[in-house]
């Protein structure tokens, strides 16, 4: 990736705020962040500009045991490739022990540790690597990614500050940025930085969507929406951008346009991925709220095939089965979300009126004093309150 050496800048002016930020750890936070990161934001893997470039400039005075080292890397980049991450580590630590002097290697054994998810690997040895090479811009981004990955947020922004502050132009990293100013509620600055992402590079989907949420957060629907009708018109089978853009339109009152866009999110969802349970839930979400639970029924039911595990999709049952006078079974399916992510406050209010209209007023104050002290905690930065959207 050939990145512009200015020294714009772009967030500058604020980003000190990032170190005073508490590290989070709520379950419902994390929660969020698991399912932040793992649909969508993993453009290390899938940018088309890499940090890691295959041209990277060679130092012209490698020893001849370098060329030897050049086979290895290639071998692991195909492992790489395919997936086959553990052999491909192998192959790359054997280069680097060979040829330790050449950085495209360390930088692609980094690489490789975060396409495996092996993020303390990927951040001690991009340590090692900055320390010989402090100005590397894929370094530091390395760097900052494996910390965002392990929540380490606070780390991430510092190292993303000094990062911008070197090249105020570099995309990716102003996206990392954007992604990490979201998850502290830091709305105007994430804006900031993914629309200087996208001015850099207009067609990053990835920040669109990102930028599309933010909007969707914020409650300004209009620009949402056309973000997401944007997304759409460039890949007619991005269900998420569906999924997003019929959360807007059911944000704004108009249900039957949302329900084409979810039910569009789930025909597509189905073919390209079937293990994703978030347009039937949020479906049956919408469908309870409109008074419609036989038809909310059957989308949840297909979202809990998909995900038993999830305390939102027990919870949207619960409401589908209240609504269909099953209180005892709500009770149930709230005790198991509870079960699940005792961190989800809904759960605990809803189990708490369910308690009231079984008269054991007891336990619904239990449950509505859990409710107010997790709503309390949402309201930190770190603790993102549950939009129940999100994917």
């Amino acid at each position: 990736m050939r990145i512009p050496m200015t020294s714009g800048a772009v967030i500058h002016t604020r980003a000190s705020w990032l170190r005073f930020i508490p590290h989070a750890k709520t379950r419902n936070t994390r929660t969020f962040f698991v399912v932040l990161c793992a649909v969508a934001f993993f453009f290390v893997v899938a940018s088309e500009a890499r940090c890691c470039p295959q041209d990277l400039a060679r130092d012209l005075t490698l020893p001849s045991s370098c060329k030897e080292a050049e086979d290895m890397l290639k071998l692991g980049r195909e492992m790489q490739r395919a997936k086959n991450y553990a052999k491909a580590i192998d192959q790359l630590q054997l280069a680097h022990q060979t040829c330790p002097q050449d950085q495209s290697i360390s930088l692609e054994l980094i690489r490789t540790y975060l396409d495996a998810r092996w993020f303390p690997a990927a951040e001690s040895e991009a340590k090692s690597f900055l320390a010989q090479h402090p100005r590397s811009e894929p370094g530091q981004f390395f760097l900052a990614y494996s910390y965002f990955m392990q929540q380490k947020f606070q780390y991430a922004g510092q190292t993303l500050q000094k990062l911008l502050a070197q090249d105020g132009k570099n995309p990716d990293a102003l996206k990392l940025m954007g992604l990490t100013l979201f998850f502290y509620k830091e709305y105007v600055l994430a804006e900031k930085a993914l629309n200087a992402a996208l001015e850099l590079r207009p067609q990053d989907d990835e920040a669109l969507y990102y930028l599309g949420r933010v909007y969707y957060t914020q409650n300004n629907f209009p620009p949402a929406i056309k973000a997401f009708n944007d997304l759409i018109s460039r890949n007619s089978r991005n269900y998420r951008a569906y999924n997003n853009l019929a959360l807007c339109y059911q944000a704004v009152g108009k249900i039957d346009e949302a329900d084409k866009a979810f039910t569009k999110a789930e025909q597509i969802a189905s073919q390209v991925n079937p293990s994703d349970d978030w347009p039937y839930a949020n479906h049956a979400d919408m469908l309870a709220a409109q008074g419609r639970p036989d038809e909310a029924l059957r989308c949840i039911q297909k979202a809990l095939q998909i995900n038993p595990r999830s305390a939102r999709n027990q919870y949207i049952l619960a409401k589908v089965l209240i609504d269909k006078k099953d209180i005892s079974g709500a009770a149930e399916h709230l005790k198991l979300s509870i079960q699940l992510d005792p961190s989800f406050a809904k759960s605990h209010y809803l189990l708490g009126r369910v308690y009231e209209q079984m008269h054991e007023r007891d336990k619904a104050e239990k449950e509505f004093a859990q409710f107010k002290e997790l709503s309390e905690k949402a309201q930190s930065p770190g603790g993102l309150a549950d939009r129940g959207s999100d994917e």
